[in-house]
């Protein structure tokens, strides 16, 4: 993770820290930046470009 940024969560309710994960899209081989972020804290996904806006998905988690 190489970069963190501070934006209100829509889940967690008030500004949290998001960290931007290794991108798999291939947005930043050729230097640009990667749209992808993610909450620190619950792990809902934004994606900024140019403002944030939250995306909605199913992630499964191990018992």
């Amino acid at each position: 993770m190489s970069d963190t940024r501070e934006w209100p969560c829509p889940d967690c309710g008030d500004a949290r820290e998001f960290v931007q994960p290794p991108c798999a899209d291939g947005h930043t081989d050729d230097g640009g930046d990667c749209p992808e972020w993610v909450c620190a804290d619950c792990g809902t996904a934004l994606l900024a470009d140019p403002a944030p806006v939250a995306v909605t998905f199913a992630v499964r988690r191990a018992a």
